[in-house]
């Protein structure tokens, strides 16, 4: 199991962001964003009509963190869009997955120990 040395919520609605791992062929190229994935949050509520006024129809946004703790849309296409990659916290993570989560701030089980 997976978990967060902070907490991270959505500013706009304090739902827990959840981590999501970015699919690799995306610009982000596999890592690790924290997402909310409140329907109900304002921020994802009324992204749909802006993204329409902007002529992107069929798109909305949710609030997302990157690695480095900047904030950014993330642009989805459906409330269901990008939740079959949120982080599954009972999967085995690989040694590289652990490196990376220890440097964006995870606290792994195996860490306790050293706290």
């Amino acid at each position: 199991m997976i978990y967060l040395m902070e907490n991270k919520f959505c500013p706009h609605c304090g739902s827990k962001l959840l981590p999501v791992e970015t699919p690799e062929e995306s610009t982000w190229g596999g890592e690790i964003h924290m997402v909310c994935f409140n329907d109900e949050c304002r921020y994802y509520k009324d992204s749909w009509e802006h993204m329409a006024r902007c002529g992107a129809l069929s798109t909305g946004y949710r609030l997302g963190i990157d690695p480095r703790g900047s904030r950014r849309p993330v642009l989805v296409w459906s409330s269901e869009a990008l939740k079959d990659h949120i982080v599954n916290p009972d999967k085995p993570l690989s040694e590289s997955e652990k490196v990376y989560l220890r440097k964006v701030g995870y606290i792994l089980p195996e860490d306790w120990g050293n706290l």
